[in-house]
């Protein structure tokens, strides 16, 4: 089947929770506009409830979800003995949090010895000084940091990580 240009939609806005509304919005759109129908070409957001929960005809991703992300970071972690204390860095989704906790627990034979859970979600590219959640690593005494941050916000934390001189090592996708 040939998709005409005109009947896709690409989505460059920011956001899992924009893609959920378009994904929304194609579905109502489509079922009552029959002959003039579009999909919806999702190639960014990751959330994994695109398409589990509200997974969609008219929606199409093909990058992995985060779901998958992390249990492939997960598994690789599984095979790195140096892992004796983990720290899970605050994230900008539950979704993200939730996922690396239920995959760090399935993480055996090799799994950490022990580790420190932070609990907080920050707002995604809102934070500037990421040093109280560096501070908060560092006084765990974690030798490696699991965090699904990204551009902008992994940068600055990062940053203020080398700025406390925190040694430790980072996995992220």
């Amino acid at each position: 089947m040939r998709i005409p240009a005109s009947s896709a939609f690409w989505q460059s806005a920011p956001g899992s929770s924009v893609a959920a509304a378009i994904s929304d919005f194609a579905a109502k759109f489509n079922e009552r506009k029959s002959g003039k129908e579009f999909l919806y070409l999702n190639y960014a957001r990751c959330r994994s409830v695109l398409t589990n929960d509200k997974c969609s005809y008219w929606h199409f991703r093909w990058d992995a979800n985060s779901d998958i992300k992390m249990e492939a970071l997960t598994n690789y972690m599984k095979t790195r003995p140096n892992i004796k204390t983990l720290f899970d860095q605050p994230k900008t989704t539950r979704s993200v949090r939730r996922c690396a906790r239920r995959r760090a627990r399935c993480s055996a034979p090799s799994a950490p010895t022990s580790r420190s859970w932070g609990d907080e979600l920050h707002p995604l590219l809102k934070i500037t000084d990421f040093a109280p959640y560096v501070a908060k690593i560092k006084a765990s005494g974690a030798d490696s940091v699991i965090t699904g941050n990204w551009g902008q916000d992994f940068a600055l934390l990062l940053k203020a990580a080398a700025d406390a001189g925190l040694q430790v090592d980072w996995y992220t996708y």
